[in-house]
């Protein structure tokens, strides 16, 4: 009978040792996916960002823009300007259609 308690005994510390083993291990792959998820991330969306349908969609977007800052009076034009430098800002001008790389608001 006491050959029976020992080895129920080890086989428990067996199965408490590798939850505490899997604990650990899960531990350091939190650390590990907080150090390198980020970078990953920044270079997902860096490559996501030269896409052509997200350069077609700045270049839409800043052409709207412009057709409405020509349609504005000063008083709007400024806050137009400061939205179009900043959407431009995100992406890279040689991408642009000439015609908006042209337009004095996103020089």
């Amino acid at each position: 009978m006491t050959d029976a308690w020992n080895a129920l005994k080890w086989l428990a510390l067996a199965v408490v040792t590798l939850f505490v083993l899997a604990f650990v291990a899960e531990g350091l792959g939190l650390v590990t996916y907080r150090t390198w998820a980020p970078r990953r991330e920044a270079a997902r969306r860096q490559v996501w960002e030269q896409t052509p349908s997200y350069v077609q969609g700045k270049a839409l977007f800043l052409s709207r823009l412009k057709g409405e800052w020509m349609a504005s009076d000063s008083a709007h034009r400024d806050a137009l300007c400061f939205t179009a430098r900043q959407e431009a800002s995100t992406i890279d001008h040689q991408l642009l259609p000439e015609s908006i790389r042209g337009w004095e608001c996103v020089k």
